[in-house]
């Protein structure tokens, strides 16, 4: 394996430690981090202009959303890149992708359930978990739309 696979195993390690690390944040500490990023994506998208409603409402939870969505799609990003520079059957490669994109997602919820303030979600574990997956379905749809336009050879 080229020193590249490390850093990617390094990486998708350190980022899955970060999400559960910040799932043991109470809900106090999280309310207010998630504040902060509404506050941001206010002033830098809608100039300042959304109500204490709006920001609460819809452009609230799109933003918590995007947050967990884009932390596993990151993860997820770094274990693909990481299984793409080992020797394993595509089997194997699969199990270890999908096994633990389903593992960091319910870990992260189960630890929010012994979290003050904070409780567990399906529906996140849904979120998490298919924002952990998306840059591998996004590289096997490419794959296969090149394969159709003969691009490339088939395996």
């Amino acid at each position: 394996m080229r020193k590249r696979g490390y850093l990617f195993l390094f990486l998708t390690i350190a980022l899955a430690g970060f999400i559960v690390f910040t799932s043991t944040n109470s809900g106090a500490s999280h309310s207010q981090l998630g504040g902060r990023t509404i506050e941001w994506v206010n002033r830098v998208i809608f100039g300042g202009s959304l109500s204490e409603g709006e920001k609460s409402s819809i452009v609230g939870v799109a933003v918590k959303l995007f947050g967990h969505f884009s932390l596993f799609l990151l993860d997820g990003l770094f274990l693909f890149l990481f299984l793409r520079e080992t020797r394993l059957k595509r089997v194997q490669k699969l199990g270890i992708l999908f096994g633990f994109g389903l593992f960091l997602s319910i870990v992260g919820e189960v630890v929010q359930l012994f979290s003050d303030g904070r409780n567990g979600n399906v529906f996140d574990v849904m979120i998490d978990y298919s924002g952990f997956l998306l840059p591998f379905l996004l590289t096997c749809l490419m794959d296969k739309r090149k394969r159709m336009f003969g691009l490339t050879e088939k395996d």
